[in-house]
């Protein structure tokens, strides 16, 4: 078993355009879901919420 050297005249457009598809429906997917009220764990860490905390509710 062994590996070959991947051109990237065929293979890097490939990868550009999957990576930009990818990106395109992610933005698309956080614009429907998007609540300007989420909490982030770095919230969750910066204010020390606990389990019983409301705001995680």
């Amino acid at each position: 078993m062994g590996s070959k050297e991947a051109g990237a005249e065929i293979y890097y457009d490939k990868k550009k355009l999957r990576d930009r598809e990818a990106r395109r429906e992610y933005r698309q997917f956080r614009g429907e879901n998007s609540v300007l009220n989420e909490i982030y764990i770095l919230d969750i860490m910066r204010e020390g919420m606990e389990n019983d905390d409301p705001r995680l509710r």
